[in-house]
């Protein structure tokens, strides 16, 4: 991909481009330990954590290239600030974490932040039912569970709930 443009976004764009093609360069240099659990995908990692505490995209900008701008320019907003509700402050702390800009103030690798997950004892524990409740919040529209006759289903979790 070939980016137009002068100035130092584009140059960041430029990079960023770059270095996500790195790994896809050979099938050897994709499956050697160098490349199997690298920083970026601890961004990644950032990104899916962010999405599942609060329901929205780390950055929900007009366009692609703008998406890819932000994620490279801007500070997400802090998750608890999002979503309008508590997160654990440990949990918080380990997505931004994940999201930081500089590789280097990211948790260094899958084993470190495994740990960090493991220290995150204000988080509590997490329920099939509170996981469902979760997902009815935030299921995107026109995917929710539905019987042959239209009908939102209920699941198991959600059936032994209301019978309680």
């Amino acid at each position: 991909m070939r980016v137009k443009g002068k100035g130092a976004a584009a140059e960041k764009f430029r990079k960023l481009i770059d270095r996500s093609a790195e790994p896809s360069r050979s099938l050897e240099a994709r499956y050697t330990p160098r490349y199997t659990i690298t920083l970026p995908n601890l961004y990644g990692l950032g990104c899916v954590a962010y999405w599942l505490l609060t329901g929205h995209l780390v950055f929900e900008e007009g366009s692609s290239t703008a998406t890819i701008l932000a994620h490279v320019q801007n500070t997400p907003v802090a998750p608890s600030e999002r979503c309008g509700f508590a997160v654990p402050a440990s949990l918080e702390r380990l997505t931004l974490a994940c999201l930081a800009k500089s590789p280097a103030d990211r948790p260094a690798n899958a084993e470190a932040f495994s740990q960090l997950l493991a220290d995150c004892v204000d988080a509590g524990s997490w329920t099939r039912e509170a996981a469902e409740l979760w997902w009815r919040a935030h299921l995107p529209q026109g995917t929710e569970p539905r019987g042959a006759d239209g009908e939102l289903r209920a699941s198991a979790s959600t059936a032994a709930i209301t019978t309680l």
